[in-house]
């Protein structure tokens, strides 16, 4: 079997190397091959998501879902991206982002307002950053 390169990005890259060469057939396989070689990797994958973390997984250049993890490839490049996680799906995030945008264009129609297109930018500027901002998690021992 031909051996593939295993390119970290970002934090993991940091953390545990850049490139890795491994007899792997999936990205799956590479995680788990990964994990048997550097415990504190299996650690920090494990870990990963409570901190706010989630990973794009690329076989050459195409971005593949969580349901191809398991997927046999031909690809020689596993690509193992880590990405931030947002609160993303946040109705309220959205809604002030759709709200602010609304007083943009009553504010821009009725004579370019600029306390009504101010008000809208700042609504949207605060729903985007809610949605890219990660969802805290509370424990108990607060």
């Amino acid at each position: 079997m031909k051996l593939k390169t295993i390119h970290l990005h970002g934090v993991l890259k940091e953390k545990f190397g850049e490139f890795f060469e491994l007899s792997v057939q999936s990205a799956k396989e590479a995680t788990h091959a990964l994990s048997c070689q550097m415990p504190e990797f299996k650690l920090f994958m494990l870990q990963a998501e409570h901190k706010g973390m989630r990973f794009a997984v690329f076989v050459d250049n195409k971005n593949i879902g969580e349901d191809e993890i398991d997927n046999v490839t031909s690809a020689s490049v596993i690509h193992i991206v880590p990405k931030i996680m947002g609160a993303g799906g946040d109705a309220m995030g959205w809604l002030q982002v759709i709200a602010g945008a609304v007083l943009v264009g009553v504010g821009a129609f009725m004579g370019f307002n600029p306390a009504l297109m101010s008000a809208g930018v700042g609504l949207m500027i605060g729903g985007a950053a809610s949605l890219l901002m990660p969802t805290p998690k509370m424990d108990g021992s607060q």
